[in-house]
């Protein structure tokens, strides 16, 4: 019999269930710890609207499976205001619905939690898939590594927690290709059914999804053309060609179903003269198009842009991917290149989706506009897991065909530090998985510097910082986050500063802020989302009192009162006087200016405090984050004089 079918001992399935109950009791955790972050209150409430109206009339680009699928747990909650009842409905205003029913209830918590739980399942049900598909691929040893690798990966332990669309399209991606992968090994009529199913249902999970169509496509005639004779290749290649076509159609069928088969005319096409079926999904690809070409607030390496760059995914899988799963990937990486292309090996083409879709994924990421966050770098996890569960660690001859063991104590131990180091930063991590950097950008405590948004404070952090306060006695905070919900809700006390509502758009003496308590979140601090990128670089050049939650900052500001400001006059011009009143908050002081390429000058003989402002060059390109070099972006800065 093949080790491969045989049953599991009963050593393989304590391990797999004690992985599955660690990674759900992490899920969990995360859960029921966190603050709502900026998009769950929106899908929720879209998802809610879908599943009471069969409607999309809040208006996003995302299709609307994976919501409906966390949004059903609202049906327990009888005294929540139905989305379709609320301000903003009528005119298809997202935000202004979500703010007046699901952020509006209290305790929130209610409404969060219970939508988070269908996702923590649905996360497990994809653990569980990638290690029965590594098990059958490979071999028992390889779907434990696979699971281990899922289990304790920050990444999907934060994602796989939160009630957005992400872990849905991871899911249903992975298992369109599996069920596709399966049809294409044994072809039968239950499978092509299944498989066109899964496609469908992949492309309601999320619009990404529509990658899956020309790898699948691919793939079908290299299989064709590779299992026929020679003499009937055409002819098989016409078979599979309309076997496919066929299979599109179900797919085609089954997205049309998630829409109630709805059939109507869109002004944005042909003038609206066309009834087109399953228009509200077409809608979300047009307003998909028009995110892109319109960009989204970003920040990579100490810039920001609104169109992203080339490198953005790249920096985010080398520094938010774990160190022990980078390394496990280059050698999985070198010894296919170096094994299966030097030794000419038979490749399984049936198996071609594993590994076109996650490179095409990555290629298209390369272009995207919307650099946002790791998180849509997902979908291509569980390929990575299988992959490099098909290697593991070990040194075998490229030539051999026997299962892969490790073949060598350095091996195995090195194997197994790995692993420790992997589970061991994750756990330690808990529940504050969102955060996490590796050792390469010096931890989630760095992590600020270099990428934002959902990579660091996506507004998980709320509960943290309302229990910092009570434990520490702190009184009202200023506090900067973006966000849609009231810190209040879960007792957080605060003046509100930008980019808050109800505050100014740019802090108020940004080079001299006022004294007290500030609380500032990682993604604003770098800038995002505000008019004025650099209202915060005062703080990003100090270091906190506390790091709550490695994404929440807490400054202490205390009163600084110079006596007079000295400016360079190289190589641009000084700010003016109402500029400087503005950003310090003293009126009437004393201003100089000098070349500082000839000179310099030291007022009042050094012995009252002041300021000097310094020109610094514009960057232009994106440079590795210098702390010490503040308000990048702005043409001066402002140095303390330490007092004497």
């Amino acid at each position: 019999m093949n080790p491969r079918t045989q049953p599991a001992w009963n050593w393989e399935r304590a391990a797999v269930l004690l992985l599955l109950l660690v990674l759900f009791a992490q899920l969990l955790n995360a859960a029921t710890q966190l603050s709502a972050t900026i998009d769950e209150g929106f899908h929720i409430t879209s998802g809610y609207e879908y599943l009471r109206t069969s409607k999309l009339r809040l208006f996003d680009e995302h299709a609307p499976l994976a919501k409906a699928l966390f949004a059903w747990p609202l049906f327990f909650v009888p005294d929540l205001q139905p989305p379709e009842t609320a301000p903003g409905y009528p005119e298809g205003n997202l935000i202004t619905a979500a703010q007046a029913t699901t952020l509006a209830y209290r305790p929130i918590d209610r409404i969060i939690v219970a939508c988070r739980i269908p996702v923590t399942l649905l996360t497990l049900l994809l653990a569980a898939t990638v290690y029965q598909s590594a098990r059958t691929l490979h071999s028992p040893a390889a779907g434990l590594l696979a699971l281990t690798l899922f289990t304790f990966d920050p990444n999907l332990l934060a994602h796989g927690s939160l009630a957005t669309t992400d872990m849905g399209a991871t899911a249903f991606i992975f298992w369109a290709i599996l069920a596709f992968i399966h049809y294409l090994r044994r072809p039968n009529r239950q499978r092509w059914w299944t498989a066109g199913i899964m496609l469908g249902l992949a492309q309601g999970a999320k619009l990404t999804a529509l990658l899956l169509l020309p790898v699948l496509g691919i793939a079908t005639l290299m299989n064709a053309w590779y299992h026929a004779a020679n003499n009937r290749r055409w002819t098989r290649l016409l078979q599979r060609g309309l076997s496919y076509t066929g299979l599109l159609c179900v797919a085609a069928l089954t997205l049309w179903g998630l829409y109630g088969f709805e059939v109507r005319p869109l002004p944005e096409i042909l003038n609206g003269t066309l009834p087109l079926p399953a228009a509200a999904h077409i809608e979300r690809g047009l307003r998909l198009r028009d995110n892109l070409n319109y960009g989204r607030e970003t920040f990579l390496l100490g810039q920001n842009s609104m169109h992203g760059w080339w490198q953005y995914f790249p920096v985010a899988f080398i520094l938010k991917t774990p160190l022990p799963i980078l390394l496990l990937t280059l050698y999985t990486v070198s010894r296919f290149l170096y094994c299966e292309i030097r030794s000419h090996s038979t490749f399984d083409v049936s198996r071609l989706p594993f590994f076109v879709f996650p490179l095409l994924y990555a290629l298209a990421a390369l272009f995207s506009t919307i650099d946002i966050g790791y998180r849509h770098l997902l979908p291509i996890l569980p390929f990575l897991y299988i992959g490099i569960a098909s290697c593991k660690l070990q040194i075998a001859g490229c030539q051999s065909k026997k299962p892969l063991r490790l073949t060598s104590y350095a091996s195995r131990f090195t194997f197994y530090v790995l692993l420790i180091w992997l589970a061991v930063g994750a756990l330690a991590l808990a529940p504050h998985y969102l955060p996490f950097f590796n050792e390469i950008a010096g931890g989630p405590d760095n992590g600020w510097r270099f990428l934002a948004d959902s990579n660091t404070d996506w507004g998980q952090t709320l509960k943290a910082l309302a229990d910092y306060q009570q434990s520490q006695h702190t009184d009202s905070v200023k506090l900067s986050q973006f966000a849609f919900l009231d810190p209040a809700t879960y007792g957080v006390i605060y003046d509100p500063i930008a980019p808050m509502k109800d505050a100014p758009p740019v802090l108020p003496r940004r080079f001299n802020p006022a004294p007290g308590t500030y609380a500032i979140s990682a993604t604003t601090l770098d800038g995002v989302p505000l008019p004025y990128p650099p209202t915060f670089d005062w703080f990003r050049h100090r270091e906190p009192r506390a790091k709550i939650g490695h994404a929440m900052f807490i400054y202490d500001v205390q009163p600084l009162a110079g006596k007079w400001i000295a400016q360079c006059s190289q190589p641009v011009a000084p700010l003016p006087p109402e500029a400087i009143t503005e950003g310090l908050g003293i009126e009437r002081l004393r201003q100089l200016t000098f070349d500082c390429t000839q000179s310099w000058v030291l007022p009042d003989s050094g012995q009252s405090p002041g300021w000097y402002a310094l020109a610094i060059p514009e960057q232009t390109a994106l440079r590795w984050p210098q702390p010490a070099v503040p308000f990048e972006g702005w043409p001066t800065w402002i140095a303390d004089l330490p007092q004497r």
